[in-house]
């Protein structure tokens, strides 16, 4: 995993992982798929003696909607800036006043936004510091 370390979401979806393969994949959720590994019939190897074998996988159950983050709608009136953040890989919508900051970690989050702010966001300037500039 990319940068893990400074995320502590992806330190936990790690520990899940690990918890896993220690306990034999109980939680559905997490449980990778395994192949179902079937003989070809009539089929041999003849310099081994052993029978071809076909890998099979079941079908993976997916999400039928994508869950999306609720965004707020006109709250970018007094949009003074936006920055990427490098030890959280966020983008973060800077306010001018008290408003606290919007974090957006999944470029899917501002897709139920309205046009002209996602206009907006794309035509204003995006800061950033790369850790190699410190």
């Amino acid at each position: 995993m990319i940068n893990r370390t400074n995320n502590p979401l992806l330190n936990l979806f790690e520990r899940i992982i690990r918890w896993g393969k220690k306990n034999a994949w109980k939680n559905e959720l997490y449980r990778p798929l395994f192949p179902e590994r079937t003989q070809i019939r009539f089929t041999f190897d003849p310099r081994t003696n052993t029978g071809h074998y076909r890998l099979k996988y079941n079908v993976a159950e997916v999400m039928k909607e994508i869950p999306l983050l609720k965004m707020p709608h006109d709250f970018l009136g007094n949009m003074c800036s936006s920055c990427y953040d490098s030890s959280t890989t966020e983008a973060v919508i800077i306010f001018k006043d008290d408003t606290p900051n919007v974090r957006i970690f999944d470029i899917m989050w501002i897709a139920n936004m309205l046009e002209k702010y996602i206009s907006r966001i794309f035509h204003s300037e995006i800061y950033h510091e790369d850790e190699h500039t410190r």
